[in-house]
C-alpha cells in the first residue's frame, strides 16, 4: 500500500467519524465537512481553500483581524473559493493536521474544483499578498464544474506531495535550528521551555536578531506531552556559558541556565 493510500484511507475515515471540520471563514456560512465541500467545489465549478489556524496563533489572530477582514479578499473568496478553517486543537482538526502534515501555522492549502491540490502556503499573508495568491489560481484550468454519473460520489480530496516557495523556506528554517546535533562536550544557555512548536518558534526568530550564536530546540516529551526548549550558544566550558548567561540578561534582559 502506497504512502500516498494511506492518507487517503486515514482521511475518509475522518470525514465519516467527525464530519463537522469546522466552519466556513465568514459567520454566515454554514458548517461544511471536506467531503461536502469537495462535492460543492465540484458542482458549482470553484477552487477549495483550506486554512488551518489555533486560537493562540498569534499571526492567525492578525491575519483574522486584517486579511480575512478584507473586502476584497472576502470577495474573490466568495465568489471562487468554497472554504474550510480548521482549527488544529479541535480533535477532528488534530486529525486532518496530521493528514496534511501541518508544522507550521498558519497553512493555507488549495484545491481545485477536481480536488488536486495546487499550492500550499506556510506563512502570514497581507490582505495584498492574499489577493494576488487568490487570482493567480482563479482561472478556468481550475475552476471546472465535475459532473457525475447518476449515484456516483465525487472523487476525495488528494493528499499530494506539494512544495511551495514558503514551504521550502519554512523547512529550511525548522532544519537550521530544530535538527542541529546537540553534544554532552558543548554547553548551551537554556532561554525557553514550551510546550507549543509555534511558541518556540517565535522566539527562535527573536533571538536571531539579538545574536550570532547558534541557536537549538531540543524536542522532549514530558508526561506524553512534547516540551520545545530552546538553547542558544555552544561554549567549551560552563563558564563561558555563564558569561554568556549574564551578557543575555544585562543586554536583552533573558533569563536562562546553563545546560
Amino acid at each position: 500500500m502506497t504512502r500516498f493510500n494511506i492518507y487517503l484511507i486515514i482521511l475518509l475515515s475522518i470525514i465519516v467519524k467527525y464530519p463537522l471540520l469546522s466552519t466556513a471563514l465568514n459567520p454566515g456560512n454554514p458548517a461544511a465537512n471536506l467531503e461536502e465541500v469537495r462535492k460543492r467545489a465540484g458542482d458549482e465549478g470553484k477552487l477549495i481553500f483550506v486554512y488551518f489556524h489555533a486560537e493562540w496563533c498569534k499571526p492567525c489572530q492578525w491575519m483574522n483581524q486584517t486579511t480575512f477582514s478584507h473586502i476584497e479578499v472576502n470577495n474573490v473568496l466568495q465568489e471562487n473559493f468554497i472554504k474550510l478553517r480548521v482549527n488544529i486543537d479541535d480533535f477532528s482538526g488534530f486529525e486532518l493536521k496530521k493528514v496534511f502534515d501541518v508544522k507550521y501555522l498558519p497553512t493555507i492549502i488549495i484545491f481545485n474544483s477536481h480536488g488536486q491540490m495546487i499550492d500550499r502556503i506556510e506563512e502570514t499573508l497581507t490582505p495584498a499578498k492574499m489577493v494576488t495568491l487568490l487570482k493567480k489560481h482563479n482561472t478556468s484550468l481550475n475552476k471546472t464544474i465535475v459532473r457525475h454519473e447518476f449515484n456516483q460520489s465525487p472523487g476525495p480530496i488528494q493528499v499530494l506531495s506539494f512544495q511551495s516557495e514558503s514551504m521550502i523556506h519554512n523547512a529550511a528554517e525548522y532544519d537550521k535550528h530544530f535538527l542541529q546535533k546537540q553534544t554532552q562536550k558543548m554547553y548551551r544557555v537554556q532561554v525557553g521551555v514550551f510546550t507549543k512548536f509555534q511558541s518556540a518558534e517565535e522566539m527562535v526568530k527573536s533571538l536571531s536578531s539579538l545574536t550570532d550564536e547558534p541557536i537549538t530546540v531540543v524536542n522532549e516529551y514530558k508526561n506524553d506531552e512534547p516540551v520545545f526548549k530552546v538553547r542558544v550558544g555552544q561554549f567549551d566550558s560552563s563558564e563561558d556559558a555563564e558569561v554568556f548567561r549574564n551578557l543575555l540578561n544585562m543586554d536583552h534582559s533573558l533569563e536562562g541556565i546553563v545546560i
